[in-house]
């Protein structure tokens, strides 16, 4: 880590007035294809039987008690290996305080990925060792190396391992077997495996992997499929009861999430039907949008693969092309000045509805 890390996130390099109503925004990741009008009744619901004037629930009573049992239900495990929290990046900073104490403790993450770890490791004062991704010329893009990471491990100042699969910005959910491995080569250390995108992959570690893997710490979120970026709302799981039970009792705050949050976060636990057919249909117009944009020319070169709700393009002239969507079809995409080792200009794009990616295919047509 030097210290020239970023302690602070940096959205965008773009100026982006998000004040503008007619703004379609493709550039955060968020659950744009989850119709407005269903969030907006369930979350009329919620307010009407909602009393701002009191505490909500603490982690151990009430409604926080039953929104553990239903994520609990949702995941196939006890309630007992749930931890609720403030969205994912309050959890992520409460686990590096945990794990992570001293100057000397070290943590490994795959990069390039999620930047709040690297964020996190230099406001907690810890060390942060990066194992770089594939490039993305390879035939298999941005593929995992393995065997530099498990030589990683052999360090006794590691004490954390962070693996985002679903990787963002990559888009890449690393194979069951690549996890296991990294779990049986980490087994006196604890691996986070980061699924905020587990609704779009191929598989769902919590249900395979989990109980077999004491070490392993699952980190969700509420604000991909489940649509609910706004109130901050996410959970970790463990098989590992002892620590859940550690982190509850020593880390997380007596009233960490907001009644409302956790109002919500019951509503759509029982909507979860609803809620994965929605992902289901963003999976299918991910597909459909890697597809078209496959067609637009060697100009722009998708990468042929993605289990989250965004694809990744390479392109040479990203930030102009950037520029030019949000400047005349007031379209934001996510520019990536300098991904991986190679330092290469991407866009990340956010799946949208079928009429946002015909009007995000039109605006290519023009710009790119």
């Amino acid at each position: 880590m030097t210290k020239e890390s970023p302690t602070s996130y940096l959205q965008s390099p773009l100026r982006i007035d998000y004040g503008k109503k007619e703004l379609l925004r493709m550039n955060l990741n968020e659950n744009i294809v989850f119709p407005k009008n269903v969030m907006r009744s369930i979350l009329a619901k919620c307010t009407d039987e909602y009393d701002p004037r009191v505490y909500p629930s603490a982690i151990d009573e009430g409604d926080s008690i039953e929104l553990n049992q239903q994520i609990a239900k949702y995941c196939g495990c006890s309630a007992a290996s749930v931890a609720i929290g403030t969205g994912s990046d309050q959890l992520i900073d409460l686990i590096f305080r945990m794990f992570v104490p001293k100057s000397s403790d070290t943590v490994l993450v795959v990069s390039p990925t999620f930047s709040m770890y690297s964020i996190f490791a230099q406001r907690q004062g810890s060390k942060l060792r990066e194992i770089w991704l594939g490039p993305s010329t390879a035939k298999d893009p941005f593929y995992l190396r393995l065997s530099s990471l498990k030589e990683s491990l052999k360090q006794k100042s590691v004490k954390l391992i962070v693996i985002v699969s679903p990787n963002n910005p990559t888009g890449i959910q690393y194979s069951i077997q690549q996890i296991q491995e990294i779990l049986e080569s980490a087994q006196e250390k604890t691996v986070i495996v980061d699924e905020a995108y587990v609704e779009y992959a191929r598989y769902d570690a919590s249900k395979q992997l989990m109980k077999s893997n004491s070490n392993l710490v699952l980190l969700r979120t509420f604000s991909k499929a489940f649509a609910l970026a706004s109130l901050r709302l996410g959970y970790i799981l463990s098989s590992n009861t002892e620590f859940i039970q550690r982190f509850n009792d020593n880390f997380q705050y007596p009233y960490p999430v907001t009644g409302l949050s956790i109002s919500m976060g019951l509503e759509l636990m029982r909507r979860k039907d609803v809620v994965l057919e929605w992902a289901q249909k963003t999976k299918n117009f991910r597909e459909e949008l890697i597809s078209s944009l496959q067609k637009l020319g060697p100009a722009l070169h998708v990468m042929p693969r993605s289990d989250t709700n965004f694809v990744l393009v390479q392109a040479n002239g990203a930030k102009k092309i950037a520029e030019e969507l949000l400047t005349n079809y007031a379209i934001a995409v996510k520019y990536l000045p300098d991904l991986g080792k190679e330092k290469r200009e991407f866009l990340r794009i956010t799946v949208g509805s079928a009429e946002a990616n015909r009007k995000l295919l039109y605006a290519l047509r023009r710009t790119a």
